[in-house]
């Protein structure tokens, strides 16, 4: 997998006025590197987990919907964030297209930018909001990794 285009990294200025307190751009990097080298494989298993007929995807909660909105409202207030987050997702995705079902690509965008959001977001959300939120990429990439980053 290729990194993202120059123009999307170069959107999002250092500002020492930063809602969160911290620096961002850097955060996304770090779980945009850690995820360059996860395997396509373990990323589509993460965002569609198999049912088994006992299984709910947590994911899809109304717990988890609810945590979303949270999410999304916090996250208007970094929309370079949001910019570098969406075109890192859709650019690290398109290695998938072809050879999954449109419908698994579109959960993989899904998680993914929802757990890069929530990192960036994790000072004001809860810790079960960003459990919730940053779930499937737990294992893949733990979150206690990036507070040495912070």
């Amino acid at each position: 997998m290729h990194h993202a285009p120059e123009q999307a990294t170069g959107s999002m200025s250092h500002s020492p006025t930063r809602p969160g307190g911290h620096d961002e751009t850097a955060l996304l990097q770090h779980f945009f590197t850690r995820l360059h080298h996860v395997p396509l494989a373990d990323w589509i298993e993460a965002a569609v987990p198999t049912a088994d007929g006992t299984f709910v995807d947590r994911y899809e909660s109304d717990e988890a919907r609810a945590a979303r909105r949270r999410l999304r409202d916090i996250a208007d207030r970094y929309p370079a964030a949001v910019n570098l987050a969406r075109a890192r997702v859709q650019h690290f995705v398109t290695a998938a297209e072809g050879f999954t079902a449109p419908s698994i690509v579109a959960r993989m965008k899904r998680v993914a930018l929802t757990a890069a959001l929530a990192l960036v977001a994790r000072p004001h959300l809860s810790r079960d909001d960003f459990e919730l939120l940053y779930g499937p990429f737990a294992t893949l990439i733990p979150p206690d990794h990036f507070e040495s980053s912070r």
